[in-house]
């Protein structure tokens, strides 16, 4: 018997030793929470017989040691002389109200392509990982340099994960769609229920698809080719990411479209509470009310409070001698009699918060919503006061807000009206505490719960290598010409025109094609029954000659879908520094600049062609709208060789690109002025001598005989050479 039973257990330790999975984990650690997060899978793995070994990119140098995981090694690596963290965007003014930029992504990147190069030439790592043989990876994606890195050593399956919600370096390389009217990119908080909310939410998709991802891909490419040669090619190394885990939910995150390479494992790292000392349950047994505990985690310290913040906060709380308010928080020099008078206001360096949370004397939480905070809360069913920061907290207070649990307050308006407003809903309005318990069983009772579904998912990926072949979608292959159907869109767009050129040319053969295009005149007193070859049901009380209803529109349509993609270019060129003080870069914005309002004219003047009304009511303006985009036309020739003497300067005579030589300061303001004459002229001129109230965009540019031979000896061969420089733009920014 004991023999059997000897056997059996020997077979089955061989049986659990034979499916154990060898598994490494690249993790950039950029905050201690992500550090918390990342052991929770860690240990989820070992709890289930896997061996796992653990590399630490150190972004953020604050960030000490390597965990608490179970992990079996370690290697740590990161900057010898520290990193820039303390410089990023988020963690500068805290309190301050602003937007995060559109670039405001790049010090990431900038971080991350140095400790790239760090670890591409560090054989310290590449011992580590030849160590044993893995049979998956898991990275931690705020670049691509740790999955590089994974399948460069031939790891059969990669797979990534973030500690927060998901971000578009994961969307945009699987293919997800990503509608600028419906989702917003991580840290961004426009509101998409408002046309300047939609507007800036396209236009920082559109950064990130053509600017953003692109730039870091190709940075990263040139790193790795530096050690693996130039065949090296990082989009089909992240296109074989096999599986994505998101630190999301299901039931907390906004809908949104996903693909089965994404998968949910939003609190996983959520520990069993633990009943609280002694200390603290004496605290909470003598608050009459409840109790309230205020936490703005480990990365604000007490020093970057508002000060006069922190008063409105002890005033408010001073009006609730009811109940309790455990706040961590570290007094500055100066605070220590205005806490003495606060008697319902305990101070704590530290408090257990996951413990606190699920104790029922506790009845509201006031944070600062980072991801983990805001899981606690609502696992453990308590409203939230939500005042985000920075990074991601926003995106999780919305959430809060649009599950009926979070009252938000702005960090920039903490005054006392607006805190007693978020205190009382939370305390005495009950649908936040019923919210936060239907919240809390939707949580308990899914199907699916984290832990299982990542090992589940993990131990199948290492089972099935490749499944990025199955699961990879069309778009991730797409450019964004393909994506969003541009191509079939100026197709159509083309068929339009070329329809309505022929039913032009077939009623008046004398207009030719250039004449149609760019100089047309509508005569319909001189055209009788013309109304007829080109009808438009319904438009007879808009504009009786529906031939220049639909001259209009085209030039509307096409001005309009030419002219967002100059703001983005317009505007990155505008924030880098280095590019800014570049003579040439600064040329070519001042180029698309007058590009950009030459469309919005464009627009306008469609509007007035549609409508004849404003020829009639404000004819004066008519005139200096539609003159002035022709200026603007002509302005750009002369802007184009001035760019084009000054590279040839910078390039032949070794000038340098970020100073002015004497002879650019006259061309630019000789040039300048040039334009100014001819337009004013022009714009007095077309004013006084008289014309008709009809339309006639027939605005010869004055004084623009000398550009003729320039346009066809000079300016042609310069546009194709400006054409070049935008693809230098997105190549360079």
């Amino acid at each position: 018997m004991r023999q059997t039973m000897l056997v059996t257990m020997v077979l089955m330790v061989l049986l659990s030793a034979a499916s154990a999975m060898n598994v490494v984990f690249y993790i950039n650690a950029i905050g201690k929470s992500h550090l918390d997060f990342s052991d929770s899978l860690v240990d989820s793995l070992v709890d289930k017989g896997h061996t796992v070994d653990v590399i630490i990119a150190r972004m953020n140098d604050q960030v000490t040691g390597q965990g608490k995981s179970k992990a079996e090694r370690f290697f740590v690596f990161g900057f010898k002389n520290g990193s820039d963290w303390n410089k990023m965007h988020h963690l500068t003014n805290t309190f301050e109200e602003r937007e995060f930029p559109i670039n405001g992504f790049r010090p990431y990147t900038l971080i991350g392509n140095n400790l790239c190069e760090i670890a591409l030439n560090d054989p310290k790592l590449y011992e580590f990982l030849s160590y044993r043989k893995y049979d998956i990876g898991i990275v931690s994606t705020f670049d691509y340099c740790g999955v590089g890195i994974l399948k460069q050593t031939g790891i059969p399956s990669v797979t990534t994960f973030n500690a927060v919600p998901i971000m578009p370096i994961q969307t945009v390389t699987i293919g997800l769609p990503n509608a600028a009217s419906q989702n917003l990119p991580l840290f961004y908080t426009f509101d998409l229920s408002t046309l300047y909310g939609r507007f800036w939410n396209l236009i920082s998709w559109t950064y990130i698809n053509l600017i953003q991802i692109p730039t870091l891909k190709k940075e990263q490419e040139l790193l790795f080719r530096k050690r693996y040669g130039n065949d090296f090619n990082i989009e089909e190394t992240v296109r074989k990411v096999d599986i994505t885990f998101i630190n999301s939910n299901e039931v907390m995150e906004k809908p949104r479209p996903l693909h089965h390479r994404i998968q949910y494992i939003g609190g996983i790292n959520l520990r069993n509470p633990n009943p609280v000392d002694q200390k603290l349950d004496k605290l909470l047994f003598r608050s009459g009310n409840g109790t309230i505990i205020f936490s703005f985690g480990t990365q604000v310290p007490g020093r970057a409070y508002p000060r006069y913040a922190v008063k409105n906060f002890l005033n408010v709380f001073k009006k609730y001698p009811g109940y309790t308010f455990l706040w961590k928080y570290d007094v500055q020099p100066g605070e220590e009699e205005m806490f003495e008078e606060a008697k319902n206001i305990v101070l704590l360096d530290w408090l257990p918060q996951t413990d606190l949370l699920y104790d029922p004397r506790v009845i509201g939480f006031i944070s600062h919503v980072g991801l983990n905070s805001f899981n606690e809360a609502s696992y453990a069913g308590k409203p939230i006061i939500a005042i985000p920061l920075f990074a991601d907290q926003p995106h999780n207070a919305l959430n809060g807000v649009a599950r009926g649990t979070t009252y938000m307050l702005n960090k920039a308006q903490l005054t006392e009206e607006n805190i007693e407003k978020g205190l009382r809903a939370i305390l005495f309005d009950k649908s936040y505490q019923k919210n936060a318990k239907r919240l809390q069983k939707m949580l308990v009772e899914k199907p699916a719960q984290p832990k299982e579904r990542f090992v589940q998912w993990m131990e199948y990926a290492a089972a099935n290598p490749g499944l990025h072949n199955v699961f990879e979608l069309p778009g991730a292959r797409m450019g964004i010409i393909e994506y969003y159907c541009i191509d079939a869109i100026f197709v159509s767009l083309l068929g339009v025109v070329l329809g309505l050129y022929s039913v032009v040319k077939k009623e008046n053969p004398e207009i030719s094609k250039d004449r149609f295009i760019m100089w047309v005149e509508f005569a319909p007193a001189a055209n009788p029954g013309l109304h007829k070859t080109i009808r438009l049901p319904g438009v007879e009380m808009i504009n009786e000659n529906h031939q220049q209803v639909i001259i209009g529109l085209i030039y509307s349509i096409v001005a309009l879908l030419v002219f967002p993609f100059y703001i983005p270019i317009i505007y990155a060129l505008y924030v880098n520094k280095e590019l800014n003080e570049n003579i040439s870069y600064k040329l070519i914005n001042f180029l698309n600049i007058g590009d950009f309002l030459q469309s919005v004219n464009h627009i306008l003047t469609g509007i007035f062609i549609i409508f004849p009304i404003f020829t009639k009511r404000i004819n004066p303006i008519v005139r200096i709208i539609g003159y002035t985009a022709n200026t603007l036309w002509t302005s750009s020739f002369v802007i184009i060789a001035i760019l084009a003497l000054t590279r040839l300067g910078i390039t032949f005579f070794r000038i340098k690109s970020n100073k002015w030589a004497l002879w650019m300061k006259i061309l630019l303001f000789f040039g300048s002025l040039y334009i100014f004459v001819i337009w004013i002229i022009g714009c007095i001129n077309l004013n006084f001598e008289l014309f008709g109230v009809a339309w006639a965009y027939d605005m010869t540019v004055v004084y623009t005989d000398i550009l003729s031979p320039l346009e066809f000896y000079f300016c042609f061969p310069i546009l194709v050479l400006s054409f070049t420089s935008y693809i230098l733009i997105i190549g360079n920014i």
